[in-house]
């Protein structure tokens, strides 16, 4: 596995270095190809189309990070994630607000 950065399903690709992964698509440093993801307020990260092998097997779906844990994600429709964006930016100050007070209390850790 030397030069090579595993995947979540256990797969490997190219690290970066200039070499393709078993894709045919250079893989970035976070390890997937071609996957741009979005954190919203301290509290979501979506990633967008597929994060496991940068291969599109889930046509029009998103995957949303919640939570800290392997296991706190879920795949939905692209038109929910938008409605999911929108309610996140328009309360922003409200997540954050929350958040804080759980990191003041030690309950919650970065995700």
């Amino acid at each position: 596995m030397e030069g090579k950065v595993p995947y979540a399903n256990g797969n490997s690709s190219s690290n970066g270095n200039g070499s393709p992964g078993a894709n045919g698509k250079k893989a970035g440093t976070s390890g997937f190809a071609d996957s741009p993801s979005l954190r919203l307020p301290e509290a979501f990260v979506i990633l967008s189309p597929d994060q496991v092998s940068g291969e599109k097997t889930y046509e029009g779906t998103v995957g949303f990070k919640y939570g800290p844990s392997k296991d706190d994600w879920l795949r939905i429709p692209y038109t929910s994630m938008k409605k999911v964006i929108d309610f996140c930016s328009e309360h922003k100050d409200l997540f954050n607000m929350h958040l804080q007070k759980e990191r003041e209390k030690n309950q919650v850790s970065d995700l």
